[in-house]
């Protein structure tokens, strides 16, 4: 007998068990938290996926506003290629998001004095 797949905190993913039954179709049961500064911030220091909450690899995906993607910096967690395309066809998804892949990104937790005041990620090596 083969158990779920389990995420790095240990946590079953729900993504990845619907995978995992080969259920066509699977939810992103964590993209309803990509806005939420705590789940953002766990994605990126234990750098699972801010929508299946599994262990990051490479490609790392962004979804951004055109804005964003001119900053180079990001609001959404970091994401699998996969889950960021699905997150982007979810209805209630913003149409303008762009998505960006990079190697590598940096976490950048606010300052009292910046006037962007959520963490936000920045990519190193855009591909």
């Amino acid at each position: 007998m083969t158990s779920t797949p389990r995420n790095r905190t240990g946590g079953r993913s729900a993504l990845a068990a619907a995978r995992f039954r080969g259920d066509p179709g699977h939810a992103l049961t964590q993209a309803s938290r990509v806005h939420e500064r705590h789940w953002v911030t766990q994605c990126a220091l234990a750098r699972i996926c801010g929508g299946c909450a599994m262990s990051l690899g490479r490609p790392i995906a962004f979804l951004g506003t055109p804005d964003e993607v001119a900053r180079n910096a990001f609001h959404l967690p970091p994401m699998h290629t996969a889950c960021a395309e699905e997150l982007r066809r979810t209805p209630g998804a913003d149409p303008t998001w762009q998505l960006v892949t990079t190697a590598g990104f940096e976490f950048v937790r606010p300052a009292t004095e910046d006037l962007d005041r959520e963490p936000r990620f920045e990519p190193n090596s855009l591909l």
